[in-house]
């Protein structure tokens, strides 16, 4: 069976994609405060890690390798 996947905007189909590898920021979400950031529980950094990965290489067959673009890349000063 043949599933297609099917990604844009409420405007146009995306052409690039922004995403952010989580990292040790994440240490910073209590209990407390998980639902003030919109998180249903405490997160475990490595495991977020690898979903991210696995969410990139969906991002990359959707709209190419080349347009999936990781914060951390646009910030860095050459």
């Amino acid at each position: 069976m043949d599933q297609r996947v099917f990604s844009d905007s409420e405007i146009f189909p995306l052409k690039k994609v922004i995403i952010h590898k989580p990292d040790e920021g994440i240490a910073r979400i209590s209990p407390r405060r998980a639902g003030e950031l919109l998180f249903d529980d405490i997160v475990h950094l490595p495991s977020m890690q690898k979903e991210h990965l696995v969410y990139r290489k969906v991002l990359d067959s959707l709209v190419g390798q080349e347009y999936v673009l990781e914060t951390e890349q646009l910030i860095k000063k050459d």
